[in-house]
């Protein structure tokens, strides 16, 4: 929090203090998800208490006959279901985040179409900088169990989730390195407990393919878009899910290749196959 000073006779600049910058920003930050988990909580509790009240108007109506309590009671019961037991949160984070990605896929989806490129992406972690992953496409599919992009025609791009994976780094609070088992289960709490993006992720691996289940996917609705779904997301997915293949090749420091993904906009579920190459034989 910004504090308001009086000012000096002769002024001169504060240094800057990037340790108590950093501090700041971190607190922001947790308060922010504070907020959103405080948020989440007090729906769940009005819908417990449309709950209540629809059934105490049903009950006073039925004995007193008043037909009015009885109207009452049928709109406070649904409306405390849909609140208490699925919440509004699914319906506004799909939608937001639907419409919020779209243009994005669209640019890259016209990108991939005038550079003729039609291959699945390979998430390269750079030399040197752990920190850095590209992102690249082929002009065609590379063969079965290959990841080199080595004289492969193509172009690389900055990964799709590249910001959310810098939100990924700060989750855990900076850079990170683990063994697969242990990226994977990191990634899932971020993305669940952590930035509340899904409410549920499985992942079974079966080296060297990882797939990964979502559930209440926030992103879903770009299954609404056949075109983006077979011409992006299929081939490097959308912002989320490019940026779990992102954080899986950052933390293990190996190269990750997108297989395929699949999203259902009306369950909200989504499935994603990665291909790890510290898993080839």
């Amino acid at each position: 929090m910004t504090r308001l000073r009086a000012p000096r006779a002769n002024p001169e600049p504060a240094p800057i203090n990037d340790a108590e910058e950093a501090a700041e920003a971190k607190e922001f930050d947790a308060l922010r998800l504070r907020v959103w988990r405080i948020r989440r909580r007090r729906v769940k509790l009005m819908g417990r208490l449309y709950i209540a009240g629809g059934l105490a108007a049903l009950a006073v109506g039925y004995l007193t006959h008043y037909f009015g309590l009885e109207v009452v009671s049928a709109i406070m019961i649904p409306l405390g279901a849909f609140f208490a037991l699925e919440g509004n949160e699914p319906y506004v984070k799909s939608s937001v985040a639907g419409q919020s990605v779209i243009s994005a896929m669209r640019v890259l989806q016209e990108a991939l179409k005038a550079n003729s490129e039609q291959g699945h992406a390979v998430f390269v972690p750079v030399e040197g900088d752990q920190r850095s992953v590209t992102m690249f496409i082929p002009a065609s599919d590379l063969p079965d169990g290959e990841v080199s992009t080595e004289g492969v025609e193509g172009h690389y791009y900055t990964p799709l989730g590249h910001e959310l994976f810098a939100d990924y780094l700060k989750e855990v609070g900076g850079r990170t390195e683990h063994d697969l088992m242990r990226t994977l289960e990191q990634l899932r709490e971020i993305m669940t407990a952590g930035l509340d993006m899904v409410e549920d992720i499985r992942f079974e691996v079966k080296l060297p393919v990882i797939s990964a289940q979502i559930r209440n996917a926030s992103f879903a609705e770009i299954g609404k878009f056949p075109g983006l779904v077979s011409g992006v997301y299929a081939k490097a997915g959308c912002p989320v899910t490019n940026s779990m293949a992102e954080w899986v090749s950052y933390c293990t420091g190996t190269p990750v290749r997108w297989l395929d993904a699949q999203v259902n906009p009306v369950d909200r579920v989504a499935t994603v196959k990665l291909f790890w190459a510290g898993g080839k034989s």
